[in-house]
């Protein structure tokens, strides 16, 4: 996955981890206090980004940042807003990746992911085995391009989120995307493949996944229902229990929701939830197909 590294950031991160920013009062201050320089010149980087040029999810987090760090000069919340920056994505980048089971998961496998408006070109790549690195898709088994299409003026956040006060956003805000799909197809059934998303010089990170068997063999899966989040407590409750439910049952074969998945339906929504829904889940998304439903 491309991010954004300059050298004005690297010399920032350099002084949370060897401390010349900080003051030189006491030994509790040191660990606790940057200096007001140290400070406003983070700031200042964080500020001088551009939403334009960084995807919606990373750059949220970027905005959030800004405002916690703007609440005082702890070391915490410089280390907050330093990550924020390194982890900026470029706008090309593909985001809320999940593979969904078709309608042979022996031999299909169905994508889908965000990007920002006006990327095109999008595709996945599949290759057998577990990927390591980038060489092995140089010759994938499989390549898809995606059929795009424009998701324009959706709602992006309500009251109820807290972004308006947590990173200036204001409420009933507007964004546009572009929804991307992908049907792999012609794979070998009882195979773990690997894959991943978007064009050249923006690739999302590896995910795995592995086809059915021919044989009706017994096989698990991990069943949630109801997360309903629309908080950041409440989606961090909800990643703790999908993840301990992982931990607990590694070798499921994949993950069935049975609805609600956020909190705001319909005509209202909230864009936000669900990008925290996949945000806080994508290291699962990415190895674990996903079969949500509708229901309650």
């Amino acid at each position: 996955m491309k991010r954004i590294h300059t050298a004005a950031l690297t010399a920032i991160l350099v002084g949370i981890i060897t401390g010349p920013g900080f003051t030189q009062a006491t030994k509790s201050q040191k660990s606790t206090q940057p200096s007001v320089q140290y400070a406003d010149s983070i700031l200042k980087a964080a500020n001088a980004k551009s939403e334009a040029d960084f995807t919606v999810p990373s750059f949220t987090r970027l905005k959030k940042a800004i405002v916690l760090a703007g609440a005082g000069t702890e070391a915490a919340k410089m280390s907050n807003l330093a990550d924020a920056l390194k982890n900026l994505e470029s706008k090309e980048t593909p985001y809320s990746i999940v593979a969904n089971i078709s309608a042979d998961p022996t031999t299909k496998m169905a994508f889908n992911w965000f990007t920002n408006p006006g990327v095109t070109g999008t595709k996945v790549q599949v290759i057998r085995g577990v990927g390591n690195n980038s060489n092995q898709f140089l010759k994938p088994v499989k390549t898809v391009y995606s059929t795009g299409f424009a998701v324009d003026q959706l709602n992006y956040c309500i009251l109820e989120n807290g972004l308006l006060t947590l990173a200036g956003i204001p409420d009933n805000s507007k964004k546009n995307y572009r929804a991307n799909k992908a049907l792999v197809t012609g794979l070998k059934p009882n195979t773990t493949y690997s894959y991943r998303v978007g064009k050249e010089g923006n690739w999302s990170e590896t995910g795995t996944f592995k086809t059915g068997a021919r044989r009706k063999n017994e096989f698990s899966f991990i069943y949630t229902t109801d997360p309903q989040a629309n908080t950041d407590d409440m989606f961090n409750i909800s990643q703790k229990t999908t993840h301990a439910a992982l931990r607990t049952n590694p070798d499921a074969n994949f993950w069935l929701n049975c609805g609600d998945l956020v909190q705001t339906p319909g005509s209202e929504n909230s864009e936000w939830e669900w990008e925290q829904f996949f945000l806080t889940q994508q290291d699962i998304f990415l190895h674990i197909p996903f079969a949500p439903v509708l229901g309650n």
